[in-house]
């Protein structure tokens, strides 16, 4: 093959290459683009944004986003800093206790979390426990907490204890150690596993719609899901509404906590 005919094939390959992405790209792009107009009314004779009052004007959807919010919130506070204890027993732990513990981990992430809700729910039937908020946030916790787990223990295992052994000859606690050293440290760990879980919390419908019953503690997500399941084609612009108002709390929470990690690594540069 001469070195024109392998410039060509380099040439048509890349060309290959990138007619395949932007093919995937606007199988993305288009239900997308769809969804925001028909959402803003573009797409018809309706006023402009009037889909969007009509979603923010009923108060039980206000209510089911506090409430989807709430969930969300607080498993991912709950998991984060169950995870992070559990990640730092790890880090002061022997290395082959370390290794038993994570590859044990590592099991418990392959099975399906989702399924556990129903054993779950004949328990917590027996006990009279259902329809409770505070089992929903504690189930939703304890079903991430295994990954966020592995991720602390990944990051933590990774540090060298001589910080620890250092700051005990310099005089400083434990407690000291971790606010001063070691928690800035894990400000990137603790950002991404919040995040992971608040969006895996906000678009889980399965458990709440297993574990909750009563009509108003239903969150956003099993709401938009049984507005959905109605498949009345009048309810596609209120519907396409309602789905871009379900985008923003984690596209909000993502932004917000990428634009305070941005800023604390520049401020970190500086103080080097």
């Amino acid at each position: 093959m001469t070195a024109r005919q392998k410039a060509f094939m380099r040439k048509l390959k890349k060309s290959a290459e990138y007619t395949l992405l932007a093919a995937i790209a606007f199988a993305f792009i288009l239900p997308v683009a769809l969804l925001l107009f028909r959402a803003f009314g573009l797409t018809g004779a309706e006023e402009r944004g009037a889909f969007f009052l009509d979603v923010l004007q009923k108060p039980r959807n206000r209510k089911a986003f506090a409430i989807g919010l709430f969930i969300s919130f607080w498993a991912a506070a709950v998991s984060s800093a169950a995870s992070a204890s559990a990640g730092m027993s790890l880090f002061l732990g022997k290395p082959r206790q370390s290794d038993r513990f994570l590859s044990a981990i590592m099991r418990v992430c392959g099975l399906p979390y989702c399924t556990l809700a129903i054993p779950l729910y004949f328990l917590l039937f027996h006990f009279r426990l259902l329809d409770s908020l505070f089992i929903t946030v504690l189930f939703l916790a304890a079903a991430h907490i295994p990954e966020t787990i592995r991720v602390y223990a990944q990051f933590i295992l990774a540090l060298p204890k001589e910080q620890i052994e250092q700051s005990r000859m310099d005089g400083a606690g434990f407690g000291v150690f971790f606010v001063r050293i070691l928690l800035p440290q894990m400000i990137p760990v603790l950002t991404g596993t919040f995040i992971t879980t608040f969006i895996n919390s906000w678009g889980n419908f399965i458990v709440p719609f297993i574990l909750l019953s009563s009509s108003g503690k239903l969150p956003a997500a099993l709401a938009f899901f049984q507005s959905f399941s109605a498949g009345d084609p009048a309810l596609t612009g209120y519907l396409s509404a309602y789905a871009v108002l379900y985008w923003l709390p984690a596209i909000a929470l993502y932004l917000v906590l990428r634009l305070g990690m941005s800023r604390l690594f520049v401020v970190q540069r500086l103080r080097n």
